[in-house]
């Protein structure tokens, strides 16, 4: 694990591999893969996350992680997939929560990722990606008002992408 904090993703794959077997074994597995994502080796990546699901098929990181290489490969119905079975184990998670809306977003399920969006936004009403992420459906939606107010949100609270959109799609309004 030390190699890979060092950033040393090359170097530190065999060490992962003797964890196999082990009590650190999941963890272990989790490192592997995103290290292999940060060498752009997406079919290792991959490979390696779903080895590692068949022997730990609940575990958070993995699933999170697999959803995530999916969503960065342009792989929505699979990262939808993986999403939906972190959500299964962890309902409330709320990174997991956001990602499935990112995913609904990419998948053009609009309305649908801003029911979940506002939902999360009652929870922590403050966190500008929620707030950029609802602006960027309602734009899709063809709602601009309702997008640009939800970008100046964003802005407001720091979302450096809001400023461009408001610049791009908010002119006048």
């Amino acid at each position: 694990q030390i190699r890979y904090l060092q950033g040393d993703y090359s170097g530190c794959l065999t060490h992962f591999d003797a964890a196999v077997g082990s009590k650190f074994e999941e963890q272990a597995l989790v490192y592997k893969g995103l290290a292999y994502m940060w060498l752009y080796q997406s079919t290792h990546a991959q490979h390696t996350f779903d080895k590692a699901l068949e022997k730990h098929p609940q575990s958070v990181e993995l699933l999170y992680n697999a959803s995530l290489l999916a969503y960065r490969s342009e792989k929505y119905d699979e990262a939808n997939g993986y999403i939906n079975r972190l959500l299964a184990v962890a309902p409330d998670d709320a990174d997991a929560r956001l990602t499935k809306a990112l995913i609904q977003t990419k998948r053009k399920e609009y309305v649908a990722s801003n029911l979940l969006l506002r939902e999360m936004l009652k929870i922590d009403d403050e966190n500008a990606s929620i707030n950029y992420s609802i602006g960027v459906n309602y734009y899709h939606l063809d709602e601009r008002d309702l997008a640009c107010d939800y970008f100046r949100r964003a802005r407001d609270q720091g979302h450096d992408q809001a400023q461009m959109a408001i610049r791009n799609y908010c002119k006048g309004r």
